[in-house]
């Protein structure tokens, strides 16, 4: 994610406010059983596959990622993919897609677990694993870093500016933030929760409308401010989720 603004703390060339789609990419990455994502009354029993949650991340993997994929073609929009690497070792045909049509590929960890209790020696393995298994795949390393769930670990800016990455987006703020560490500048990406389509999956009481409206009332507010200080709107997508009815990103 390639963040420019001047040191006035405005946008490159004037813009007002930035837009950028973050699309999670983690089917086929998920455990066999415990992972989260469907309203299932009873809990899956310890070791026991979990079906329809396997099925329900398989659909990403399937349907999810390739239609986004197109759909962004459509209306010549660039996103920031963050890939589970476990994940795209299943999808060698499709990983390299997102590369091809020049989006970003980004980490998000080699599985879909949290790495912030490990030993910082252990994190930093847990995180290069995955921009290896990124850059083979795909044949891009990653810059950009985004902790699983956000928990990320005391020392992890530390570890991911000695690792190369130049920013992460793990911040819940609303304000891009320029910081330096071990030498070098970095960038912490905002995102806000309300736009966020795992939040808006629809279970009980979920409404597309109000959605929609959400989103626009968003893009308003942020863009109203964006005239005095810097401002972003981060739309946080999944693979099994966004395109699943969701009415700001429908393929039509």
């Amino acid at each position: 994610m390639h963040l420019i603004f001047d040191a006035a703390g405005c946008w490159h060339r004037g813009a007002r406010i930035v837009v950028s789609f973050a699309y999670v990419f983690e089917g086929a990455g998920q455990a066999n059983s415990g992972a989260g994502g469907m309203m299932i009354p009873d809990p899956i029993e310890t070791l026991v596959a979990d079906l329809p949650t396997n099925v329900f991340f398989a659909y990403g993997r399937y349907e999810g990622v390739p239609r986004v994929l197109d759909l962004m073609d459509r209306h010549g929009a660039k996103l920031s993919s963050l890939i589970i690497g476990s994940a795209v070792e299943t999808s060698p045909d499709l990983a390299p897609e997102i590369v091809r049509r020049s989006h970003e590929p980004d980490a998000h960890g080699q599985g879909c677990e949290n790495s912030f209790q490990l030993r910082i020696d252990k994190e930093m393995r847990f995180i290069a694993d995955s921009v290896e298994t990124i850059r083979r795949v795909t044949g891009q390393k990653a810059i950009g870093w985004n902790a699983y769930w956000m928990r990320s670990s005391i020392h992890l800016l530390e570890t991911l500016q000695q690792l190369g990455f130049l920013s992460q987006v793990d911040e819940t703020g609303r304000e891009p933030l320029s910081v330096r560490a071990c030498g070098s500048g970095f960038m912490n990406v905002p995102y806000t929760f309300k736009v966020n389509d795992v939040l808006s999956f629809p279970f009980e009481g979920w409404n597309a409308t109000a959605y929609q409206q959400a989103l626009r009332d968003e893009f308003d507010q942020v863009s109203e401010e964006g005239a005095n200080r810097l401002r972003m709107m981060v739309l946080r997508l999944h693979d099994r989720i966004s395109v699943t009815g969701l009415p700001g990103f429908r393929a039509q």
